[in-house]
């Protein structure tokens, strides 16, 4: 199969925004709102990872964290946003007890909010927690239940609690940075392919990143990013402005690698 030309889906008339959206756009690079003003940045292949977001503040702004490319998270896993209680503070809560409070005291007694940087190839296993701010560095392992308070070296198997490195994995080649085309064309032996570091791989080319929004019970896409201008899709090259309007509209649906590629 040519993995670089349009391949044919068939998906269900009922197929919900969310589905859609992890189907067409869940391999590109994303810009993902969380809130109205408070984003982050997230690789292809890790697109369902923004649902392990846990403890978003409602008022910050900018960017809370990044999330790299083709990272696997179990849904009971998660990564802490919301800064940890201020425990060298006299006042260390934020009295969410109270509803009639909600939101006055939202950042007393926390920490100073940090974001967060979670690598490439990234694996968090059942019910394992990253604390906030903490950096993970590419192709991490956290076993189940761990509980990460501090930062993980890359290729680094974690466990316990507090989580505390138990061995380093074989180095390999970046597979993460593949071009999509050839890691879907070298599935049957992409484990192969991926321990020679030093074979020739084809690697990804940088492209603009889709930029979506959260709106409470829906997924809007916003556009394009244009350095750091969002800019409306029907700006886009017309290969990528036609590809996301029939992944979002009513007519046959069509599957491509990379839209920028055409463009």
């Amino acid at each position: 199969m040519n993995w670089s030309a349009p391949i044919v889906l068939d998906i269900p008339a009922d197929a919900s925004a969310w589905m859609r959206i992890k189907t067409f756009l869940g391999h590109y690079d994303i810009r993902f709102y969380l809130s109205p003003g408070a984003y982050v940045d997230v690789g292809a292949g890790s697109l369902a990872c923004i649902q392990n977001i846990k403890l978003v503040p409602s008022g910050e702004v900018g960017k809370l964290g990044e999330i790299g490319r083709f990272c696997e998270m179990h849904a009971s896993a998660f990564i802490q946003m919301r800064g940890e209680h201020a425990n060298d503070q006299p006042v260390n809560i934020s009295f969410t007890g109270m509803p009639i409070l909600d939101g006055v005291f939202e950042n007393q007694g926390l920490e100073v909010l940090t974001p967060f940087s979670i690598g490439s190839g990234v694996v968090l296993s059942a019910y394992a927690q990253v604390l906030s701010g903490r950096t993970v560095g590419d192709g991490v392992v956290l076993g189940a239940s761990a509980v990460l308070t501090r930062d993980a070296e890359a290729l680094g198997v974690y466990a316990g609690v507090p989580a505390r490195k138990l061995r380093s994995r074989r180095p390999f080649a970046r597979w993460w940075d593949f071009d999509i085309a050839y890691l879907m064309a070298n599935k049957e032996r992409l484990q192969e392919i991926a321990a020679d570091d030093a074979r020739p791989h084809v690697y990804r080319q940088l492209r603009p990143r889709f930029v979506l929004r959260n709106e409470g019970n829906s997924i809007t896409i916003q556009g394009f990013l244009d350095g750091d201008a969002v800019r409306p899709i029907d700006q886009a090259p017309p290969a990528v402005h036609s590809y996301i309007a029939q992944a979002f509209g009513a007519t046959s649906s069509y599957w491509l690698a990379d839209c920028w590629a055409l463009a």
